[in-house]
């Protein structure tokens, strides 16, 4: 059974979120990669038999999966992280294992310096540790949303 999808408002964004499994004492937040969901891509790795007793949070990031943010929102790298921080403040949740892929890496670096004391662990797939050292990133970075799409 797919979980429940929760929705956490913030100035103009709403923020999808899902938990799977009970809250244990060392929680997990998933977070994805650009163009991709956490709650879609994470659901069947957060219900492994290795992870009973964590508790997963599955987070939308802004703009994606079941997500929303406008067309002028500037969704950078902080701009995400500031969200994340809300929802998990929203969320009371403290001292979480991060788990995330590519963007979502890169993004569990910038909210654990932001939030030293909120993040136990990291676990990192893919993070892009230097915006320049991707081709891709750079052309990427460089055009409109509307463009990429």
């Amino acid at each position: 059974m797919p979980p429940t999808i929760h929705r956490f408002e913030i100035a103009e964004l709403s923020l999808a979120w899902a938990r799977v499994g009970d809250d244990g004492p060392s929680p997990l937040v998933f977070l994805h990669g650009l163009g991709d969901s956490a709650i879609k891509t994470f659901e069947r790795i957060a219900r492994q038999r290795a992870l009973i007793g964590y508790g997963a949070s599955l987070i939308d990031l802004p703009g994606f999966g079941f997500s929303t943010a406008p067309d002028d929102w500037p969704g950078t790298i902080e701009d995400h992280a500031e969200a994340v921080l809300a929802l998990l403040d929203a969320l009371d949740l403290h001292r979480v294992t991060f788990v995330g892929h590519s963007m979502g890496a890169s993004l569990a670096i910038v909210v654990a310096a932001m939030q030293p004391w909120r993040a136990r662990r990291l676990v990192l797939a893919e993070p892009l540790l230097v915006r320049e050292h991707s081709e891709l990133a750079r052309a990427i970075a460089k055009r409109r949303e509307v463009d990429f799409v």
